[in-house]
């Protein structure tokens, strides 16, 4: 997921074509009041006040357009309260937004917490800035029934023609961990909002796309539906709006399944480019892309993940250095933590390749020695399983049912072998068309690797991505162009239907459980104008 600090330059003229349509928008009759929260004949903006400074200036003259565009897009899951002792308790505050003041509204309970989501591609501004949405009730004795309302919104889907209902939720900035870690600071560069029910108004066409989104909880594809909701920014209990302009539609969403795992490489360390570093690399022509270097100096012998998503590597300097097992951000590449060095209780391990045993998240390691060893992903305490007799070692990967592989590649032997985890035996052996090393298999099947020094290939440290049959012959994907490859693996798609989630608020401190395959709504910065 790449994270960067504003949006790419198609929101931007987006953006900007909203100003425009913004300048021209039909006002109400009679003169033109600046600070009224609407874009009248006269004026280039109006975000309900005559403060300058916000995004609009203090006369609706200038509307800064850079405003606001840190305003993520949002994937909100249906939540439940998970700890039952310590359910949210409702409690009763003052809303004050573009279409109305309420003195008294009844925060029930929380209905979705809302990820920034990447989409697209696109990257995301504040990946700690969540949200937490609960259900309300207005106290509607002095204002009345709320009165529909007919907007016209622009966002990166085009211009929409909306008619807003009564409002139904209210959502919160909230910092958000997965369980069992704790939440940070509640991010404070985010606005309340308040949300409404909306629809299309009659003849108003809102087209459906399909659009990729990745966030913390999912890597899917989806296609947009109607529109459902419509989100003003809102002061909670007369506490300051921070961007009047920074409005939300939200839609509904129809998954249609995970997108095609991802692919990494940790670089070795005989790399002329990049040793260490953390790759992702196109299964299409096999190119790199840089991460970060989470291990300089040095390099990533090993790079394994679970199937949750942690990303393990194993370390590999100069010549009889010891292994360091540690865990990497995939998001970013970067360290997260050393474990500590491989060891078998005795002496300090070289490990090669790593792979998870799919069903037991159990972590294999193959040693310089060619023996195969178990390593503990909380201690580095290596337990060996046996020796498969060979003379050499290479690329180590599980298939998705379990089948363990190992590429032989030395100064006499090209060979693809399976293992069994159990004792290490061999049980198969192909001949190989190349050396190959780094071995990698993707959810369905496919066997990738790099082409390894060795026998006929030089000895040395070529960046070659290759596909391999089960007869041994290979097929060049491409040349990654960022680093010798030592190891690969998949990112796999979250198998969990539900995940365990602590959020910290406004209102305090919940333990939620997020419906990861429920989905409900992609909310999508927005501008608006409300019309006659």
């Amino acid at each position: 997921m790449r994270i960067q600090s504003v949006r790419p330059a198609v929101f931007v003229a987006t953006m900007l074509l909203a100003v425009a349509a913004l300048a021209v928008a039909p006002g109400s009759a009679g003169a033109q009041t600046c600070g009224d929260g609407v874009v009248e004949a006269g004026e280039n903006c109006d975000d309900g006040n005559v403060v300058g400074g916000d995004c609009c200036s203090a006369d609706c003259q200038t509307l800064d357009v850079t405003c606001g565009l840190s305003l993520d897009h949002y994937q909100c899951y249906q939540i439940k309260e998970r700890v039952k002792a310590n359910k949210f308790q409702s409690l009763t505050v003052k809303l004050q937004d573009q279409f109305e003041t309420v003195d008294e509204s009844r925060i029930k309970k929380p209905r979705f917490i809302c990820n920034p989501v990447d989409k697209n591609g696109e990257g995301i501004a504040d990946q700690d800035a969540h949200q937490v949405c609960y259900t309300n009730k207005d106290d509607r004795s002095a204002i009345g029934k709320f009165v529909k309302r007919t907007i016209e919104v622009s966002n990166q889907f085009g211009l929409q023609t909306l008619v807003v209902n009564r409002p139904n939720n209210v959502c919160i900035p909230a910092a958000k961990a997965i369980d069992p870690d704790q939440p940070g600071a509640v991010p404070t560069t985010l606005d309340h909002f308040r949300c409404y029910k909306a629809k299309p108004a009659k003849g108003s066409m809102i087209p459906e796309v399909e659009v990729t989104l990745e966030d913390q909880f999912n890597r899917r594809l989806y296609r947009t539906k109607k529109c459902a909701r419509f989100c003003n920014p809102v002061s909670k209990n007369d506490e300051a709006i921070l961007n009047n302009e920074g409005h939300l539609t939200c839609y509904r969403l129809k998954d249609l399944g995970p997108l095609q795992d991802a692919m990494y490489g940790g670089v070795a360390n005989g790399s002329a480019v990049d040793p260490g570093a953390v790759l992702t690399i196109d299964q299409g022509d096999g190119s790199g892309l840089l991460l970060a270097d989470p291990v300089t100096p040095g390099g990533l012998a090993g790079l394994a993940f679970d199937s949750t998503g942690l990303l393990f590597g194993s370390t590999a300097a100069g010549v009889g250095t010891s292994s360091e097992l540690v865990q990497v951000d995939p998001d970013t590449g970067a360290l997260l933590a050393t474990v500590g060095t491989i060891n078998d209780g005795v002496d300090d391990l070289r490990i090669g390749d790593l792979a998870f045993e799919p069903g037991t998240d159990v972590l294999f390691g193959i040693a310089q020695n060619a023996l195969l060893y178990t390593i503990d992903v909380v201690t580095a305490l290596a337990t060996l399983v046996g020796d498969p007799g060979l003379a050499d070692n290479g690329g180590l990967a599980f298939t998705p049912g379990g089948t363990l592989y190992l590429a032989t590649t030395g100064s006499s032997t090209l060979e693809l072998v399976t293992l069994d985890p159990a004792d290490a035996s061999v049980q198969s052996t192909v001949v190989t068309d190349r050396g190959i090393d780094g071995l990698g298999i993707r959810s369905d099947g496919v066997l990738f690797a790099t082409e390894a020094g060795g026998a006929g290939q030089g000895g040395g440290k070529p960046d070659v991505i290759v596909t391999i049959a089960l007869d041994g012959t290979t097929t060049v994907v491409g040349n990654t162009g960022a680093g010798s490859a030592a190891d690969l693996d998949f990112r796999p798609d979250n198998p969990q239907t539900r995940i365990d989630v602590n959020t910290e608020d406004q209102f305090g401190d919940l333990t939620l459980q997020a419906r990861r395959k429920a989905a409900k709504l992609l909310c999508v910065p927005s501008t608006k104008t409300v019309l006659p």
